[in-house]
């Protein structure tokens, strides 16, 4: 049978990406610094063996016949996502995907060393050949509208730069009212922001949060890195990262739980698409708002900081309320670092990073302009201005791995993380079970309505399926408005 056949030339692929994959977690936590050209060509073959594999006339004319014959929804989701993907294979040559390749794992070591010391010019020329090579592939790619557009189909498809703009649109004039209004009588700092707390606490509260949350230690891990994130080896394979300081203990609770919602949505996919490309995330907007998700509507909530305050008490030793607990997480106020951002002010962010990208890609905007103007759109969008490059332009690693295009679908899943907590509280005592810690029950409602379709249903189709309409940003100006309405 033509699925069999060709999900077993699939299975090579999927066996590239495993190893990829287990690659990759292993550069940005164990790999020493020195490796990473050796790293950098090692991947850049495994790329190329990948790229023969999919675009062999086998697995080409495999494919076709699928294409002709497809008779159900797997087949046609099936039919759908490698017709998309092998768009990038078929269409770059190897020699591109290679060099993309050897540039970013030599461009992962230069922003980390460049971040450190707070000097952009040691990433920059890494910058410019990625932006150089971007370009390239947005040409070779192509598409209807703006270069930008082949990019951020990469990673949300479909997804247009009209559409980032219309979004935006929507989000701009009344999030700056509201931030107005926020800031005028709601808390912009908290002491717990400046208390210490021990790394062993933390890496104990951290261990009995995720217990609570679910989380399934013979499938998954937790490491630290520079910057948290989650790795999708396998079905059975999840790892997350976290990150530790001195004091401020919301920086690692919260970004443990938002990595928590990533390596969910993972675990939760169907067993049935394991090893097919249909197996994982359907795309970056929606998984970013699992993640966003567990982050701002579960973890911010005042539930949670009933639920949280016991072991905030027992294994950090700080004496404080679930009220004050909600008010610290809450924090609202203009900041430097997106990932420390409020989630009233976190849009922002992602519009500025969503300009500059469309401008390196369209020329209007060149790398070596890149403080200046991050600088810049920084005191446009929040009245802030940073003093280093390490809490401006270096704060991210995207660049460095490539990932132009990525960021729009931050705000996505802000959004969309929104419209599930709306959704969600038409069926279910949201409140009730955080502040119980019974999160059972959002665990089963996420997979039945998400997680477990994989990518059998485009973004946009799935949002529809469940939550009956597709992205609303007025849901997410709903929420914050319902939300932050009187003094904490």
């Amino acid at each position: 049978m033509v699925r069999e056949e060709l999900l077993k030339e699939y299975s090579k692929v999927w066996a590239i990406n495993y190893a990829s994959a287990l690659m990759g977690w292993d550069s940005e936590t164990y790999m020493p610094e020195g490796s990473a050209k050796e790293r950098g060509e090692a991947s850049a073959i495994l790329s190329s063996l990948k790229q023969s594999i999919l675009t062999s006339q086998r697995f080409l004319d495999l494919f076709e016949k699928l294409k002709e014959s497809a008779s159900d929804d797997f087949e046609r989701a099936l039919v759908r996502v490698l017709e998309h993907d092998l768009k990038y294979y078929l269409r770059l040559p190897p020699e591109l995907i290679e060099e993309m390749e050897r540039t970013t794992n030599e461009a992962k070591i230069a922003w980390r060393n460049a971040k450190k010391r707070s000097d952009f010019s040691l990433f920059a020329p890494y910058l410019e050949k990625i932006v150089e090579l971007s370009r390239e592939a947005a040409e070779r790619l192509g598409y209807e509208e703006h270069p930008y557009d082949a990019l951020l189909d990469l990673y949300e498809e479909g997804l247009k730069t009209s559409d980032v703009e219309r979004m935006f649109d929507e989000l701009r004039s009344p999030l700056k009212k509201e931030l107005q209004r926020i800031l005028d009588f709601w808390p912009r700092e908290h002491p717990l922001e400046e208390t210490p707390y021990p790394r062993e606490g933390m890496e104990r509260l951290n261990k009995a949060l995720l217990d609570a949350l679910g989380f399934q230690w013979d499938y998954m891990r937790v490491d630290s890195s520079a910057h948290p994130f989650t790795e999708n080896i396998g079905l059975y394979d999840v790892r997350i990262t976290t990150w530790y300081h001195p004091k401020d203990f919301r920086r690692s609770l919260l970004a443990t739980v938002h990595e928590f919602g990533h390596a969910l949505y993972e675990r939760n996919c169907d067993p049935s698409l394991w090893k097919t490309p249909l197996c994982g995330g359907v795309s970056l907007g929606i998984h970013e708002s699992q993640s966003r998700f567990w982050e701002n509507v579960v973890g911010r909530s005042r539930a949670f900081a009933d639920f949280v305050a016991p072991m905030v008490r027992e294994y950090l030793n700080i004496e404080t309320s679930p009220h004050e607990i909600f008010r610290y997480f809450n924090v609202v106020r203009p900041s430097l670092i997106r990932v420390e951002a409020d989630e009233v002010t976190y849009n922002f962010h992602i519009m500025l990073r969503f300009e500059i990208e469309k401008g390196l890609i369209e020329g209007s905007i060149e790398v070596r302009e890149l403080p200046e103007v991050w600088n810049s759109k920084m005191e446009e969008y929040l009245g802030i201005r940073p003093s280093n490059d390490s809490e401006g332009v270096l704060q991210d690693i995207h660049w460095s791995l490539g990932a132009i295009g990525y960021f729009p679908t931050y705000s996505i899943g802000t959004i969309v993380a929104a419209q599930i907590k709306r959704e969600m509280e038409r069926e279910l005592p949201l409140e009730e079970l955080i502040r119980e810690g019974n999160f059972a029950p959002i665990r089963d409602w996420l997979k039945e309505r998400i997680h477990r379709h994989g990518r059998l249903y485009p973004p946009r189709e799935l949002l529809r399926r469940a939550l009956g309409e597709e992205l609303n940003p007025s849901a997410f100006i709903e929420y914050i408005r319902g939300k932050y309405r009187e003094a904490p």
